[in-house]
């Protein structure tokens, strides 16, 4: 498995971004008042154990704000 961010390319419009193909992950640690968006699979920490086994995302059904903590 490898990740890639999108933001890393010279030009990350060429990268189809989707709900089907992208994750938010990390949001523990996310700035305040970074928004997410619905439909996406987000993720507190990582989407993968250390064994590699899935973690179960949550996906909102309206854009989220995060808020302080």
């Amino acid at each position: 498995m490898v990740g890639v961010y999108g933001g890393t390319f010279d030009n990350p419009d060429w990268l189809d971004q989707t709900a089907e193909n992208a994750k938010h992950i990390f949001l523990s640690v996310a700035q305040v008042g970074t928004v997410i968006p619905a439909g996406v699979k987000t993720f507190q920490e990582h989407a993968t154990t250390p064994d590699g086994s899935a973690i179960e995302p949550v996906v909102f059904s309206k854009p989220h704000v995060i808020s302080a903590r």
